[in-house]
């Protein structure tokens, strides 16, 4: 299946991605934080005082991500039904939450360059 061997290669880019993105949010919101601004994310909003538990579920949200990412793929490929749309909403999925997180990331980058300003 070609369309498998694709996403095999190419999957650690993506994972990468989110390893990137998710350590970019936690750095800029850290940032933001001391620097006065405030954490909307309810559910986040607890842990984001102390950098070391908010670095802690992030670290454990990025791999439960990964894990939860290539279990569908080793489901897929053991019932033999991967194929070109199951490719293409993983890929979707990956990219959205890419871009979340990195839009995230630079929301918080503008937060705190206008509160420093």
């Amino acid at each position: 299946m070609e369309y498998f061997e694709n996403l095999e290669q190419y999957r650690w880019f993506l994972y990468l991605g989110i390893i990137v993105a998710s350590i970019g949010d936690v750095i800029t919101t850290t940032i933001g934080i001391y620097l006065g601004h405030f954490e909307q994310n309810v559910s986040m909003a607890p842990y984001v005082g102390n950098p070391i538990m908010f670095s802690f579920i992030k670290t454990i949200a990025c791999i439960f991500i990964i894990f939860l990412i290539e279990g569908i793929i080793r489901l897929l490929k053991k019932i033999g039904e991967y194929g070109k749309c199951a490719q293409c909403a993983l890929f979707i999925g990956l990219i959205i939450g890419l871009t979340y997180t990195f839009a995230v990331v630079i929301i918080n980058i503008i937060y705190i360059v206008i509160g420093a300003s």
